[in-house]
């Protein structure tokens, strides 16, 4: 696998917790830069409540997309995703 195979996207909803938009992006590069993470990160305005109205969701999970902007998975947990992976990326 490889950058030009898969994007990952992190939507972060903190900044629907009580912080303002600018403190929820500054903690989110903060923790980015600790971690050594360097995959696209947004911080949804509006928090939690922002991404359930914009992206139709019911909870938080992983929502595997793709490269057709098909949804491959809702909700996906550990030992489903590298099944859906391969799939989603032609790897036998």
């Amino acid at each position: 696998m490889g950058r030009k195979n898969l994007e990952v996207v992190m939507l972060s909803v903190d900044a629907g917790y009580g912080g303002t938009l600018e403190q929820a992006n500054r903690d989110v590069k903060a923790m980015l830069k600790k971690h050594n993470i360097d995959w696209t990160s947004i911080v949804v305005q509006g928090g939690f409540n922002g991404v359930v109205r914009k992206f139709n969701l019911n909870g938080y999970g992983l929502t595997l997309i793709d490269a057709n902007g098909i949804a491959q998975g809702i909700d996906v947990r550990t030992p489903e995703l590298n099944t859906l992976l391969t799939k989603m990326l032609g790897k036998r």
